[in-house]
């Protein structure tokens, strides 16, 4: 049975200089407001500590007890509706008055936030309809962020999800603390519940470990010969096209198409959407043992990149599928 004020509060912060203002008076350390309402038949009873946390009550003074009847959903009475409405007009107005908007529910998911700002300089993103409050943080390539902090039901919990090695990963998903990524790929990525049962400086090694891991680009400059294949025509068709994989291209990676000449450009810049699709061809020119799908999501215009830009950046040749370096790939977004 969750309660109300769990649910009004959910994703706020209080702003403690505003309390007394409003009427809360401290008792012992902790913030107490007392309102009657109802024809004075009932009072509302709300306690704020220093952490922030809110509980209340309504008692009926005529029994001098707690009327929980307006937690419980079941119980959908005129009578109960009545009170349990007019006990939400009093927490909404002190919402409104005493707190702020957060982005996160709890102490550490902020800790933890901030910590990813200021040393990986990175802000939280938020690209998912269905989950607005998920954060992810990324250089670029959201498909595979260096972490995502997301909520669990009913805002029960916050987790956050942080890239690692695969064997960290097997080494810490089984001991205290730590679970299985759900969100993200298991194999890749390691959860941690953010209640604090594990301090902040764990995470904050794991998070610089991420760091170091997200630092190798994940994008590459991938050459097209314009005299063997129309790539022009091949977009105009579809969206998605199929491409000659190298090795370690990845699903997720981005890749920067270079058009020769007579364009001498990177015309095209598309994330991989699949990988490892079987193929066999060979001719004199072009051999292939495998196939990724990219997925167009920017066209250039002749000259914006082209190989003289790319050679002020460091590019020399451009004669087959490269890694282009974190530097390189910022300066070409």
């Amino acid at each position: 049975m969750q309660r109300l004020e769990k649910e009004v509060f959910s994703r706020t912060k209080v702003s403690f200089r505003k309390l007394q203002k409003y009427g809360f008076k401290e008792e012992d350390g902790i913030f107490v407001y007392r309102r009657s309402f109802n024809d004075d038949d009932f009072e509302a009873v709300i306690s704020i500590d220093q952490n922030g946390e809110v509980e209340g009550k309504v008692i009926d003074k005529d029994l001098n007890e707690e009327y929980v009847n307006i937690h419980n959903r079941a119980l959908n009475s005129g009578y109960v509706e009545q009170i349990k409405e007019a006990y939400l007009v009093i927490l909404e107005d002190i919402k409104k008055n005493c707190f702020e908007e957060a982005e996160f529910i709890y102490p550490q998911s902020e800790r933890i936030n901030n910590y990813i700002n200021k040393t990986c300089k990175l802000k939280a993103q938020h690209p998912l309809k269905k989950h607005p409050h998920y954060a992810f943080y990324a250089y670029g390539n959201i498909r595979k962020p260096l972490a995502l902090i997301r909520n669990g039901k009913d805002d029960e919990y916050e987790a956050i999800e942080i890239r690692s090695d695969e064997e960290v990963i097997r080494q810490l998903k089984d001991q205290k603390g730590f679970e299985q990524a759900s969100q993200l790929d298991k194999n890749s990525y390691i959860g941690i519940r953010l209640d604090d049962s594990l301090d902040d400086e764990i995470i904050y090694s794991l998070l610089d470990r991420a760091n170091e891991l997200s630092e190798k680009s994940s994008s590459w400059l991938v050459p097209a010969n314009p005299k063997y294949y129309d790539v022009f025509a091949a977009f105009k068709r579809n969206d998605v096209i199929d491409w000659k994989q190298s090795a370690a291209i990845k699903e997720g990676d981005y890749v920067y198409l270079y058009v020769g000449a007579p364009y001498s450009s990177i015309m095209y810049k598309c994330i991989v959407v699949k990988t490892d699709i079987p193929y066999e061809y060979k001719d004199s020119n072009l051999s292939i043992s495998r196939l990724m799908k990219i997925e167009k999501i920017r066209q250039y215009q002749k000259g914006e990149l082209s190989f003289a830009y790319l050679n002020s950046l460091g590019i020399n040749a451009i004669r087959s599928q490269r890694r282009i370096s974190k530097e390189v790939s910022d300066k070409l977004k």
